[in-house]
């Protein structure tokens, strides 16, 4: 502190400013640093969400190539559906072949899990669906889907 003292103003001023500046440099330099990092980062993110989509497309495609082998066979097809109906939050009643249709019979708490659980299967599955009936009891919803 002794020597800043016997510093003349001049001097005082010159080194004060070459320590904001000093300040300021290494400010830019962080920030500068951070934002390289931000744009790397976004790039990969980009890279990684791009691959994504593409091994996902591709999965679909192997799927539905799958699954419409299984309209075919619609013992194959039952079990397929009630594989998959085994994950979703509704209660399988019964599955059966009637007539060459396959009959699902669904029961669930809320009609929005059902709509999702239909318009899945008929994506998935590329269902040729005949019918639907909802029934509603007393705090469950019965449905019935007809698959030609």
């Amino acid at each position: 502190m002794d020597f800043f003292r016997k510093l003349q103003s001049r001097e005082k001023i010159l080194l004060l400013a070459m320590i904001v500046l000093i300040i300021i440099v290494c400010i830019y330099l962080f920030f500068s640093s951070y934002i390289n990092q931000s744009k790397l980062a976004k790039s990969k993110l980009l890279s990684a969400k791009s691959d994504y989509e593409y091994v996902y497309k591709r999965y679909q495609q192997i799927e539905r190539s799958v699954n419409l082998n299984l309209n075919n066979n619609k013992s194959k097809l039952s079990s397929s559906i009630n594989s998959y109906l085994l994950s979703q939050p509704v209660e399988i009643h019964s599955i059966k072949t009637e007539n060459d249709d396959l009959i699902v019979n669904i029961k669930s708490k809320d009609l929005s899990s059902l709509t999702t659980v239909i318009n899945e299967l008929s994506e998935k599955y590329d269902l040729p669906i005949k019918y639907i009936n909802f029934v509603r009891d007393d705090s469950l919803i019965d449905l019935e889907i007809i698959v030609d």
